[in-house]
């Protein structure tokens, strides 16, 4: 159990119900926290395995309302669980984690040059009722990526943690900004400052691998977690 206290200034001074991440995923934990939400960790460990024949695109709705089932059996009366998942989808495929770090290149050699859908699928509520849900879906373009700066990223981040075996943030061009507009109009409203820069390890500046040509939609949604479409219900949720 990992309870993380969180900057209020974004959170209402009303008492709330307190907010419980059912992710291990440090991005979700992070964007969570940037939102000024205070939230305790507790991963539910749900199987993560599917039916090969279920469509793409309703795994992450399913896999999230999985987590939530798992989790909310142990929720008290002021508790609200947030379950995700996420998946990366190519020619209507699903590129799960890698097992090792071959296949993590193997899957990013799949994703040089062409354009993949993020789909997180998302899961909210209290013991007591049905959980709000709601699935969010970018498409994401690759530049024509050359067998060495894979391998050197790979090696360097050993992305095995993440879906299609890549991490947003790291691989961005220095400066850029992917947002959409209704994340730019949330980043200005919360007072999110520099956040894309945050997201970065602290122990580089420029991005290793810069993969990322183009994003069609939420840019926090490639990351793990589209913090400006679930806001509001969010907290809706949580007064």
């Amino acid at each position: 159990l990992k309870k993380i206290h969180c900057p209020t200034s974004a959170v209402s001074t009303e008492p709330m119900k307190q907010l419980v991440l059912g992710s291990a995923s440090p991005r979700r934990a992070f964007l969570l926290q940037e939102c000024g939400f205070r939230f305790e960790i507790r991963p539910s460990h749900a199987s993560e395995e599917f039916n090969p024949e279920t469509p793409p695109q309703e795994v992450p709705g399913m896999l999230a309302a999985r987590k939530w089932s798992a989790g909310s059996g142990n929720l008290a009366r002021h508790e609200c669980l947030l379950t995700a998942d996420t998946v990366v989808i190519l020619s209507n495929r699903i590129l799960n984690k890698p097992a090792d770090e071959g296949e993590a290149v193997e899957m990013l050699t799949e994703l040089s040059g062409n354009t993949h859908t993020v789909i997180t699928g998302v899961c909210i509520g209290g013991p007591d009722s049905a959980p709000f849900q709601l699935h969010v879906r970018s498409a994401v373009t690759f530049h024509t990526l050359n067998p060495a700066e894979i391998h050197e990223y790979v090696r360097t981040f050993r992305p095995l943690d993440k879906a299609g075996a890549y991490g947003a943030q790291e691989c961005l061009a220095h400066g850029a900004n992917p947002c959409s507009e209704l994340e730019r109009a949330f980043i200005q409203r919360l007072s999110l400052g520099d956040i894309l820069t945050r997201s970065k390890p602290a122990n580089w500046k420029a991005a290793p691998m810069t993969a990322i040509k183009g994003i069609e939609g939420p840019y926090f949604n490639v990351m793990g977690l589209p913090v400006a479409e679930i806001y509001d219900d969010l907290m809706r949720l949580l007064e």
